[in-house]
C-alpha cells in the first residue's frame, strides 16, 4: 500500500469511529491527537486495522454509554449500579480518550471460562476487555453480539446480596444489549472473553 493511500485508509478508518461519538458529544479537537496517533502506530508497526477507541465514563456516563448502543430492539440497559463496578489488573487508564490496539471480540474464547480466558490471555501479552472497553467495542461493532455474548474479565463487579466479586457481562436479549453478572469459572460455548494488545494514550 502506497503511504498516500495508507494515509487515507488509516483517517477513513478513524473518522468512521470519531463520526459517532461526535453525536454522542466528543468534540473534534479532543480527537485530533488520537487521530495523529492513528496515523504514527500504523507506520510503526502495521496495526492499521485494529484500534478502538475509548470514551472514559469521566466523559460520557455508563448510563448514556449503554443507552446508545441499539441492536434493533430497543436501547441497552443495565439493572446493575455502576457504581459497583471496578476494572482490575494493574493497569491504569487515563481520564481522557485513548486507543487500543489489537482488538479481538471474543470469538477465540468463546466456552472458556472468564478466569482461564484470562491466564491464557496473559501468556501472549493480551488483557481481557472491562466494561467501558466493551462498550465501546459494541458501539462501534453491535454486530458482536448477534455472534456470541461477551464476558468482561478486565471489571469486576460486587454483588449486592453476597458482597462477592463477580465478572460484568453484556448479553443480547430480544434485540436488546442487558447485562449481568457471573463468577469467573462460568462456562458457555455462546459467551467470549473480548481482548486487546495495549494502550495508547494522547
Amino acid at each position: 500500500m502506497k503511504h498516500s493511500e495508507e494515509r487515507r485508509f488509516l483517517f477513513r478508518a478513524f473518522d468512521n469511529q470519531a463520526e459517532g461519538l461526535g453525536r454522542r458529544g466528543i468534540r473534534p479537537m479532543e480527537l485530533k491527537s488520537l487521530r495523529q496517533k492513528v496515523l504514527d502506530m500504523g507506520r510503526a508497526d502495521g496495526s492499521i486495522n485494529s484500534y478502538l477507541i475509548v470514551v472514559p465514563f469521566s466523559l460520557i456516563p455508563f448510563k448514556r454509554q449503554i443507552s446508545a448502543i441499539d441492536l434493533g430492539g430497543g436501547k441497552g440497559y443495565a439493572y446493575l449500579d455502576p457504581s459497583l463496578i471496578r476494572d482490575v489488573g494493574k493497569t491504569k487508564f487515563p481520564d481522557t480518550l485513548y486507543l487500543l490496539t489489537s482488538i479481538e471480540d471474543g470469538a477465540v474464547t468463546c466456552g472458556t471460562s472468564p478466569e482461564e480466558a484470562t491466564r491464557s490471555l496473559r501468556k501472549v501479552k493480551r488483557r481481557p476487555m472491562t466494561v467501558n472497553h466493551a462498550l465501546a467495542m459494541l458501539l462501534q461493532w453491535p454486530e458482536v453480539l448477534w455472534r456470541h455474548n461477551v464476558h468482561l474479565s478486565g471489571s469486576r463487579i460486587q454483588d449486592e446480596r453476597t458482597g462477592r466479586l463477580l465478572v460484568p457481562d453484556f448479553y443480547r436479549y430480544a434485540a436488546r444489549l442487558k447485562m449481568k453478572q457471573d463468577p469467573a469459572n462460568a462456562t458457555d460455548e455462546n459467551w467470549g472473553t473480548p481482548s486487546y494488545g495495549r494502550v495508547v494514550v494522547p
